[in-house]
């Protein structure tokens, strides 16, 4: 329930169980301890990053959303943390969620979350795979209005980067 342990097999045993849910996307009602899990900031990292993986399958809710831009914007939260809340974020795609991850990237203290975070949306809003891309990068573009953001056009070598490449062509029915 709280995801506490004392020993290491008890780590690996609720890392095996969050990753079970995050396959399944079920049970609905397992949305509260999974943001219990990823708020437990004793666990170890690969733990609270696996209980912000599994709510990638369980329907979007207002709660789920404010709690996981709350831990994305605690600066104080351990970096891989923060970015696997980011992109827990983006699997539930609203124009509230990117202003508000906008107006956090503003003030972002930490390089590696800036940088992730800045390259990530520079390429979903230049996304043309048309499932998921070109809807999300449509809702960033409407939330930000126009906005630009913060850049981290850091060392590549040094700091987290994101990058999706595509490619679509109607005359030959091809995406890439």
């Amino acid at each position: 329930q709280e995801c506490k342990g004392k020993t290491p097999e008890d780590f690996e045993n609720f890392i095996i169980t969050l990753k079970a849910i995050g396959n399944a996307g079920r049970p609905l009602n397992a949305e509260n301890v999974l943001l219990k899990c990823a708020w437990n900031l004793e666990a170890p990292v690969n733990m609270s990053i696996a209980a912000l993986e599994a709510l990638r399958r369980l329907p979007c809710s207002k709660q789920m959303t404010d709690q996981v831009l709350q831990i994305y914007e605690e600066f104080n939260v351990d970096v891989e943390i923060r970015i696997a809340a980011y992109l827990a974020l983006t699997k539930c795609p609203s124009p509230e969620v990117f202003r508000s991850i906008a107006e956090i990237l503003k003030h972002e203290v930490n390089n590696q979350v800036g940088s992730f975070v800045w390259s990530h949306m520079t390429n979903a809003m230049d996304s043309t795979e048309p499932v998921h891309g070109l809807p999300q990068a449509e809702i960033m573009k409407d939330a930000l209005n126009g906005m630009r953001l913060r850049e981290f056009n850091l060392n590549r070598l040094r700091f987290s980067r994101a990058w999706e490449g595509s490619f679509y062509s109607g005359k030959i029915i091809l995406h890439v």
